[in-house]
């Protein structure tokens, strides 16, 4: 489906001298493939396998340390536990709804026990950190190395979608997803620089879009919000 050639594809074509890596880490194939274009390399989760993998379109057979990557990971406990970024009644959450009455999911995910074989997985920050985990793992072994190399890096953070259509923006869900993906950022930055001069690193933000506030909610505040039946319309 991707027609035309894009960033991915342009570094991997530029006479810059030196080695040139570009690949794409995320929880969703399409989204990995997409970035990474049709010269560089994509690496997404497999949520049935329960590891991270690729494809034959980029390698004929799994890259050695992904394999020891996921080797490493298969030793998870069969759950885990969203623990939150701050106590409980840290001033962090004073903004977030409490309530569970509008949700899709009628009860918390966030400080419960969570099995990674179950969708909720997907929404947590342990998913979240193991996916940068994983591209510090590529860094690791390949660009660490290239003193005169080039590198693009595009890693794709879907939990906070996943948490802002089941639980809404303003759910605790959505916020602590928030200050653990700002803590974990922070800290693959960090590795990255141990390596890299700052000033040689060009870190880019973006985002597709946002998660639209519960309408019954925005109601209770007075606002003239409503759903619209899509079968009915």
């Amino acid at each position: 489906n991707l027609m035309v050639d894009g960033i991915s594809d342009q570094t991997m074509l530029s006479k810059k001298p030196g080695t040139k890596h570009v690949c794409s880490f995320s929880l969703k194939s399409r989204s990995a493939t997409m970035c990474t274009g049709k010269l560089g390399k994509a690496f997404w989760y497999d949520e049935k396998g329960q590891r991270f993998t690729t494809s034959k379109a980029y390698f004929n057979t799994v890259p050695s340390w992904l394999e020891v990557f996921n080797k490493n990971i298969s030793h998870l406990p069969k759950e885990v536990i969203w623990n939150r970024a701050y106590p409980d009644n840290s001033p962090a959450y004073t903004s977030a709804s409490h309530s569970y009455k509008y949700t899709r999911a009628k009860k918390p995910i966030i400080g419960q026990k969570i099995q990674i074989s179950h969708d909720d997985f997907m929404k947590t920050p342990t998913i979240q950190k193991l996916l940068l985990d994983c591209a510090q793992a590529y860094f690791d072994k390949h660009v660490i190395k290239d003193k005169n190399g080039h590198f693009i890096i595009w890693i794709l953070l879907s939990g906070l979608d996943k948490v802002g259509h089941i639980f809404g923006p303003w759910s605790k869900e959505a916020l602590d997803l928030i200050y653990h993906a700002d803590k974990d950022i922070g800290n693959f930055m960090s590795h990255i620089e141990r390596s890299v001069p700052s000033k040689n690193v060009l870190y880019a933000l973006t985002a597709d879009h946002g998660a639209m506030p519960i309408p019954e909610l925005l109601q209770e505040k007075g606002l003239n919000a409503m759903r619209v039946n899509s079968k009915t319309l």
